[in-house]
């Protein structure tokens, strides 16, 4: 028994689409058979009707993909919170401990699967007023970044800045 091979065709890009139907428009006018003339105004039809499906699944997938970056973002916000609260519980727990162990002078508790003991820190420097500290010990970091809105403002009024241009051949989609 003979198997037929197996054609997959892929789907056809809004560029193939718009490309073919730009072709079927260009040969319309060399259709001078009525019934040659009809397959291509039909198959036009056809085209175009592809051309809005696709651009509605593209719509129905980009507006898919702003909601899933959304819920992740929520996600993400609710994870943030979640472990700040567990940071919170973490520090109230060693808190509650240290001041058992200095309660009672202990060095160590032990519980039957686990058990707790001080650990000296490293020295460490706590600022208690800034203001007082002598300059050698201040660190000073700058930032720079260009002013954008003010520089925009300047060159839309025709003022040249160096260094900056003014970019008004950009665009962008918008999907209603």
């Amino acid at each position: 028994m003979a198997v037929a091979p197996v054609i997959t065709m892929r789907p056809q890009s809004l560029f193939d689409i718009t490309e073919h139907l730009e072709a079927l428009l260009d040969s319309l006018d060399m259709c001078e058979d009525a019934d040659v003339r009809a397959e291509c105004e039909q198959e036009i039809v056809d085209v175009l009707s592809r051309q809005l499906a696709k651009f509605d699944n593209m719509a129905e997938y980009a507006d898919h993909l702003e909601f899933q970056i959304a819920l992740r973002k929520k996600q993400v916000q609710l994870l943030e919170r979640a472990n700040k609260r567990a940071a919170g519980i973490l520090e109230r727990i060693d808190n509650a401990i240290l001041r058992t162990m200095d309660a009672t002078g202990r060095q160590r508790l032990e519980g039957s699967l686990y058990s707790f003991s001080l650990r000296k820190l490293p020295p460490s420097v706590e600022v208690l007023n800034q203001a007082a500290v002598p300059a050698q010990y201040i660190r000073t970091t700058v930032s720079e970044s260009v002013d954008k809105q003010v520089a925009k403002i300047d060159l839309l009024n025709g003022i040249t800045v160096p260094g900056l241009r003014l970019v008004t051949d950009k665009h962008t989609v918008v999907r209603k």
